[in-house]
């Protein structure tokens, strides 16, 4: 009788360690689980969070190309940017030969107003 309630003991003894490391292995393995998960998640915000301002970015520099002024070539109607373009006397030109070609009627000293480069001033100089 003694070595059955032995063998019992030990029996419940072995049950309820058993129990207990399966257990205590099961909130090791929802522990790392959620831990992945919050990874995950903040792998997934600073990808949105760069998404969102490259987003802002092209938003902002497309809004500035919008509200930049154009203006027409006086030689062949091109629309350049204000900023990029050759201006004289209230004339725009999109590039240095359109620049070099525009009507001349007076021989007056020009320099471009706008967006002035060493070799057109040179040009116009030597033009003179």
């Amino acid at each position: 009788m003694i070595e059955f309630i032995i063998f019992a003991a030990l029996a419940w003894f072995a049950i309820t360690m058993m129990k207990d490391l399966m257990r205590i292995s099961e909130q090791k393995a929802i522990e790392n689980a959620k831990k992945k998960a919050q990874e995950a998640m903040e792998v997934t915000r600073a990808e949105a969070e760069a998404a969102r301002a490259e987003a802002k970015a092209r938003a902002k520099a497309v809004k500035a190309a919008e509200a930049e002024e154009m203006v027409s070539c006086a030689i062949c109607g091109t629309v350049t940017a204000k900023h990029e373009a050759i201006a004289t006397q209230g004339q725009y030109f999109c590039s240095e030969p359109h620049f070099l070609q525009r009507p001349r009627s007076e021989p007056v000293a020009e320099t471009p107003v706008e967006n002035t480069t060493e070799s057109v001033t040179q040009t116009t100089s030597e033009n003179l």
